[in-house]
């Protein structure tokens, strides 16, 4: 859709999915909802994905583009990072092949993905 914007976020655990929409709202600046978590006022959205193999859990978050991030991208993958204790890939807007991978240490880098089938892990894992 040409009026939202979005983010693709894997996380190398699986959390509740309450607490990251809780989590994620206080990050972005704005309130997010999913399928199975109504959020009250909610401006996103957030479709959450388990996967058995690789990174455990998918976040593809969009929202209206009349809505404003309060931080970066990889501020908030870092911000993920740190705050859950778990590893961050977010997809890289400046290069289509490209990954960050924030660390709970909250290093940033770049990395390369391999597609499995069914989830997404490091290319040299």
């Amino acid at each position: 859709m040409a009026n939202t914007q979005s983010l693709q976020i894997f996380l190398n655990q699986g959390k509740p999915e309450q607490d990251l929409l809780i989590f994620l709202g206080s990050l972005l600046g704005f309130l997010v909802e999913s399928t199975d978590c109504e959020i009250p006022n909610a401006t996103g959205f957030v479709q959450v994905t388990d996967y058995i193999q690789g990174f455990k859990q998918g976040l593809l978050i969009t929202w209206p583009s009349t809505a404003q991030l309060s931080l970066e991208p990889a501020e908030i993958a870092r911000s993920i990072a740190t705050n859950l204790d778990v590893s961050v890939l977010l997809e890289s807007e400046l290069d289509e092949n490209g990954w960050i991978l924030a660390s709970p240490s909250g290093q940033l880098k770049k990395t390369t993905v391999t597609y499995l089938d069914d989830g997404i892990d490091l290319a040299n894992y």
